[in-house]
């Protein structure tokens, strides 16, 4: 998995220049082109991905060391999720279809259509599961967005405005709430709630009857972020 890893953080150098996708969105658009034969290569590199990723994921499921210490541990009850406001990964894997791309969607997904992983169970497994499947769902939508790309503008220019917007997207740990106040086209205000900050009341109602030891493997299972808990 580390091998698949490190492959797609150069993919992420090549295409942007950062290994973190760093300083490529801009407001209206992008900072740089990228070159269409360059998306060709990274589709054809993704369906190749896919089933090395498979044959990976199959591996660890086949160990009973890992099946039993993921599963009936770390277990976020569904009653908690609308309480607490739990949202992404966590959220599906305790049984609701919680995704604002498919609740609210916005830019072009409403031209994407996607299959939303949602199991029951909500334990460390669930969210496993869930991840496992959402890396099937993203390359599928990463080849449908691919094919769409046409040669064109890659930014647009924009006017200076004043005024506020507050927009929902969904990020890689869930749901993150944006609000911007613009005056004389200069940011004012800037706010961000970002999915841990809903998802980190999780963490203490997901310990309770564990041992000890399962306490790193239930936080990370959770994917939470320090910084993200108070921007």
């Amino acid at each position: 998995m580390s091998a698949l890893r490190e492959e797609l953080m150069r993919w992420n150098k090549r295409l942007t220049g950062s290994r973190f996708l760093k300083g490529i969105i801009a407001p209206g658009g992008l900072l740089k082109d990228i070159p269409g034969e360059l998306i060709t290569e990274l589709a054809d590199y993704l369906y190749a991905f896919e089933g090395r990723f498979s044959e990976q994921v199959e591996k660890a499921l086949a160990k009973t060391s890992v099946v039993d210490r993921f599963e009936t541990t770390g277990i976020v009850n569904n009653r908690l999720l609308i309480p607490l406001n739990i949202t992404g990964v966590t959220a599906r894997a305790s049984g609701e279809a919680i995704d604002t791309r498919l609740n609210q969607p916005y830019g072009f997904y409403p031209e994407l259509s996607f299959k939303l992983p949602v199991l029951p169970e909500g334990d460390v497994m669930a969210r496993f599961r869930v991840r496992l499947s959402e890396v099937q769902t993203s390359l599928g939508l990463i080849l449908k967005t691919a094919a769409k790309l046409s040669a064109g503008e890659y930014a647009i220019p924009l006017k200076p405005v004043n005024g506020y917007s507050l927009i929902l997207v969904e990020s890689p740990r869930g749901q993150s709430l944006h609000w911007l106040w613009l005056r004389d086209g200069k940011i004012e205000r800037y706010k961000v709630r970002t999915a841990s900050y809903c998802n980190w009341q999780a963490i203490e109602h997901a310990v309770l009857g564990d041992i000890i030891p399962d306490f790193p493997l239930i936080n990370k299972s959770l994917n939470l972020s320090y910084a993200g808990t108070d921007l």
